[in-house]
């Protein structure tokens, strides 16, 4: 599959590349997403993820310690200054962000 921001939740499963949200949704890297929650699925071990925000903090990071492993980060409305992906910066499985 692709990488799909048609939808809510948002699906990622492609990260050759670096993925820039704000720029995706908006055309602008630094708008304002209001997220409910994050979730990580299908997860190989040893691997990452990692989302950061437009400066850099880090929204999300977790590393698989089993194959196929289901991370939930719930988020509850909080809003950042857009999302983004390194390329490589998931090493395994898809990301869903659900927007408010």
């Amino acid at each position: 599959m692709a990488n799909d921001y048609t939808a809510n939740p948002i699906y990622l499963d492609t990260f050759s590349s670096a993925i820039d949200v704000g720029n995706s949704l908006f055309a602008d890297s630094n708008a304002q997403i209001c997220v409910e929650k994050i979730k990580w699925i299908n997860g190989t071990a040893t691997h990452t993820a990692l989302i950061s925000d437009a400066d850099d903090n880090v929204v999300f990071k977790d590393t698989a310690e089993t194959n196929n492993v289901s991370r939930d980060l719930d988020l509850n409305g909080l809003w950042f200054k857009g999302l983004k992906i390194a390329a490589s910066g998931v090493g395994s499985g898809q990301i869903l962000i659900y927007m408010r």
